[in-house]
Parts: C-alpha cells; structure tokens; sequence
C-alpha cells in the first residue's frame, strides 16, 4: 500500500480472533497490517450466503477498491442480479464502507483480476454466462467478461470475449500503447481439453483479436500476465495432467 503497508483479501466463515463479525456463510475479510506485519483493522462484509474476494486495487487517494463476487440478496448487498454477481466494495482508508455495487445478470458472473487504467478508471476481467442485466453480448457458453468503470463505479464500457464453448479471463493489463489484454482459459464446446486463452481490446473495450495457445494434449490456464521492457509479454499458467497433478507455465509472447 502507499503508506508501506499491505492488504490482504480473501474469505472467512469464522466469528472470533480476528474476524469482527459474521453475517452469513462466507463472507468478503479484508485486513490490513503495517509494515511490520501488526495488524492496523480486519473487517468482514457481505450477506446470509457466499461471499468471495479475489483481488484488491488501491485507488489513487489511498482508498480501496475490493473486487470479487456475491450471491446474498442481503446485509452489505442492496441488490442481487441472479444467481452469483460480480461485486465491488469501496472501502475509505480506514477501512470503512464506502460504497458497494454488483453487476451481472440471471447466470453467474465471476470477477477475478481489476487493475487501474491510464486515464484514472479500472478495468475488471472476469466470466459471465448471463446474456441480460449489464451483459449486452454474448457467444455462448461462459465468456470472458471485461468492465471498465470510474471511481464512483458506474459502468463506462463492457464487453464479452469468446466463442460458443467457455472462456474465462483471469488476468487482465493495459499495455503501452493503451490496448488491453486479458489472459486466462478456453475450451472449445466439441473438445474436453481447455487452453490458454489471450485477447487484445482497444482502448473502448472492443476486440482486436483473441486466440487459444495449446500445450500437449492436456488442460491449462493463464494465471497473470506481464508487459516486458522490450514490449513483449511474459505469461504465467499451470498445465494439469490426468493424474491430478499440474507444473507451471511460462511462455513469453511477442
């Protein structure tokens, strides 16, 4: 964090030691340590069912934007699309309630990676297999799903990625010449055997081209990708084998 610190983001389903209160299932657990790993405040938000964090962006003014998803219809969430939503917590310095928002529609709708774009917004990667509410396209299946919204969270562009089988982004950066480019997994809907997944978005979130990269005849993923000193790209994945088992990927792209 600007101040030297750390936030960590995840889930809890407990109600004492560190946790401050529950509210249902799991709920969204913030907690923010200084630079000595002492505890500064923990906090929990969320409804009566599933909450899940994934990532977390701080903003320019110090604040915090959470990202992940909800299925509660309840307590911190004021309004349920369907189903499980994309789901946004803005959290003052202190780690206070803001605001919150969810985005979605009937389907599940997953966010997975938000980073801040060149001119002062955020960009969310993610999945939908909703095909109403904020999604205005579709392809079939589970897209990849990208949203750009400002600081106060309304939405100022979005759009799907993919084909008639499943996509999903997992890692999502804005690049030097101001393209997005979003890296995750797909899997063809005749084909058992899930790939990596990469596409590129111009500055308005419309696609400029997307691509599968396989590897053997076994499943992977992106995980994270990076821009390079020399503008190429280097991407971080897992290959999974029939045994159970898995070995991390890197591939460096042009």
């Amino acid at each position: 964090t600007a101040d030297n610190g750390y936030i960590a983001v995840g889930s809890a389903s407990s109600n004492n030691g560190n946790i401050p209160n529950k509210q249902g299932n799991f709920d969204a657990w913030i907690i923010k340590i200084d630079v000595n790993g002492n505890l500064e405040w923990s906090k929990t938000f969320g409804g009566t069912d599933y909450e899940q964090i994934n990532n977390v962006q701080q903003t320019t003014n110090g604040e915090y934007l959470i990202l992940g998803q909800t299925e509660s219809i309840n307590g911190d969430i004021t309004n349920n699309h369907g189903n499980i939503d994309l789901w946004i917590i803005k959290l003052q310095t202190n780690g206070n309630l803001q605001w919150q928002k969810t985005y979605g529609g009937s389907g599940f709708d997953r966010a997975n990676c938000i980073q801040k774009t060149n001119d002062g917004h955020y960009i969310i990667a993610g999945n939908t297999v909703s095909s109403d509410g904020d999604v205005i396209i579709t392809h079939g299946g589970s897209d990849a799903w990208v949203v750009k919204i400002d600081d106060l969270g309304n939405i100022l562009q979005q759009t799907t990625v993919g084909t008639n089988g499943s996509e999903n982004a997992n890692s999502i950066l804005q690049t030097h010449d101001n393209n997005f480019l979003i890296a995750g997994n797909s899997q063809n809907a005749n084909s058992d055997i899930r790939n990596i997944f990469v596409a590129t978005l111009d500055a308005n979130c419309t696609l400029l081209w997307q691509r599968q990269i396989p590897k053997e005849d076994s499943n992977n993923s992106a995980k994270a990708i990076f821009e390079t000193s020399d503008y190429g790209y280097m991407l971080f994945g897992e290959q999974f084998f029939e045994n159970g088992l898995s070995t991390p990927i890197i591939i460096k792209l042009k």
